[in-house]
């Protein structure tokens, strides 16, 4: 049997404050901002934040011109690069698949690079966005005035969720929203570990199906179920 730590309580409940930045809110304002959150999401739109693995790519690329290198390590740099290349132009096309038929929660779905991120944050809305070939299309622009979030995969921080890797749910400024609003849901699942699969595209439209049924239970409580 696993023993708790002895004070482990304290812990986590300092953890808590932390995540939310000192936040102060009461627990009838948390429901109360998170009944706006959803319901602003409902009507509003969600761009999804497509990870591009750009930093690691631009190395490989320049470890891989590199004159310095031995043949065999140049060999198994090159392989890197084309299996991360491949990887991410996988992962791009399944996210995009995944949210273009199986997310149905919100009015409208965009999708961005992580490169572009903070000139979302920054309030630009037009010339950032992926087209169906996941490419930047200058023509595609989002109402100045539209209800933002954002969505990505990711880990996010222990104090603010599981600390597992996650469909992750922002406002319009990249802070994950406070509880009680659905803000992670699981990348995986217990049978992901039983029958493992070495990309991550594979678990792509399960996990966004966990997320519409997310979305949908937090809405019908908040706004349908009888009181």
């Amino acid at each position: 049997m696993i023993k708790i730590a002895k004070h482990s309580w304290i812990v986590f409940l300092w953890l808590s404050v932390v995540s939310f930045g000192q936040d102060t809110l009461t627990r009838e304002e948390r429901i109360n901002l998170a009944k706006e959150n959803i319901k602003e999401l409902k009507e509003g739109v969600l761009v999804v934040r497509i990870a591009t693995n750009n930093n690691k790519i631009t190395e490989l690329e320049r470890l891989t011109a590199s004159g310095e290198l031995d043949a065999g390590f140049k060999k198994q740099l090159e392989k890197e690069l084309d299996k991360t290349v491949r990887d991410t132009e996988n992962m791009a096309f399944a996210m995009r698949d995944a949210f273009t038929n199986g997310y149905l929660f919100s009015k409208q779905v965009y999708f961005i690079p992580d490169t572009v991120s903070s000139q979302l944050f920054d309030g630009v809305r037009k010339g950032i966005f992926l087209n169906e070939d996941m490419e930047i299309d200058p023509s595609i622009a989002i109402d100045q005035g539209a209800s933002l979030y954002m969505a990505y995969v990711g880990t996010p921080p222990l104090a603010t969720t599981s600390g597992k890797k996650s469909i992750i749910i922002t406002d319009d400024e990249g802070e994950i929203l406070p509880a009680p609003f659905p803000r992670a849901t699981n990348f995986y699942t217990f049978f992901a570990f039983v029958d493992f699969k070495s990309s991550d595209d594979y678990y792509v439209p399960k996990a966004v199906e966990r997320l519409q049924k997310a979305l949908d239970s937090f809405y019908y409580n908040a706004y349908l179920r009888e009181n």
